[in-house]
């Protein structure tokens, strides 16, 4: 189980917006301590590696019984969902 809630959400948006620009599915990596996504493009020429430390969040939850939870998104899914954020 994971949970994590942010007063930053346009801030995550403009980050998946940043990403489905590059990106058609990206798979982000979830741990006790961050969110990370560590991607490279079809070309080889962009990497991008990204972490959002969880003190970052206002609520960060994450079950000690999993290691890791990988989570793979459809981008433009994702900013489908983020739409109306503000």
């Amino acid at each position: 189980m994971f949970r994590c809630e942010t007063q930053d959400a346009f801030q995550i948006k403009v980050l998946i917006d940043l990403l489905a620009s590059n990106f058609s599915k990206v798979v982000f990596s979830i741990t006790e301590s961050s969110i990370e996504l560590k991607t490279v493009d079809e070309n080889h020429n962009k990497v991008f590696i990204i972490y959002l430390h969880s003190e970052w969040f206002k609520l960060y939850e994450f079950n000690p019984e999993h290691t890791i939870i990988n989570m793979g998104i459809t981008l433009s899914h994702f900013q489908t969902i983020l739409k109306s954020v503000k």
